[in-house]
């Protein structure tokens, strides 16, 4: 049971990591969201996992570097959870012009590591493991002409992605 349940969770991380920071496709290629939803609940819902994923959204497809952003956006809210939670995902808007909103409620929710040095221009060291994926996640919200904002909402941790252009 162990080799089996690490097994699957690295099998859910490799396809996650795929669609979140690889080309997943061809450039301009869409991606369902049903896909997405699927590939998150593997990596935050796992079998020994302190979090869980509530996720709402319309069915369809999207383009894929805003969908990247969306993934991109749920990996750092795992770290906004150091103690476990509810991550909450909610997609509005349209394909042309989407909103997200990732919810991040549970004990000790904070801003994920990194993400509001980046979004305020602060960060003054190289890019390193602990830094690449909150970088990752910046440009690919300005590649997408997207607003990401990281607000805190009473005990919540919330990041808003929104179409500005």
């Amino acid at each position: 049971d162990v080799i089996r349940n690490v097994a699957e969770l690295a099998s859910a991380k490799l396809q996650f990591a795929r669609f979140a920071f690889g080309a997943a496709g061809s450039a301009g290629a869409t991606i369902d969201l049903a896909t997405a939803e699927q590939i998150s609940r593997g990596v935050v819902e796992h079998e020994h996992s302190k979090h869980k994923l509530a996720w709402s959204g319309p069915a369809g497809q999207m383009l894929k570097d805003r969908v990247k952003l969306l993934l991109n956006m749920v990996a750092a809210s795992l770290t906004a959870l150091p103690r476990g939670g509810e991550i909450k995902v909610a997609i509005t808007g349209t394909a042309d012009a989407p909103k997200f909103t990732v919810r991040c409620t549970g004990p000790g929710a904070r801003p994920p590591h990194h993400l509001p040095e980046f979004l305020a221009g602060e960060v003054k060291e190289a890019l390193h493991a602990l830094t690449i994926q909150p970088y990752y996640t910046c440009r690919l919200a300005q590649q997408c002409g997207m607003l990401l904002t990281v607000e805190k909402h009473g005990a919540d941790i919330v990041l808003n992605a929104e179409q500005v252009n």
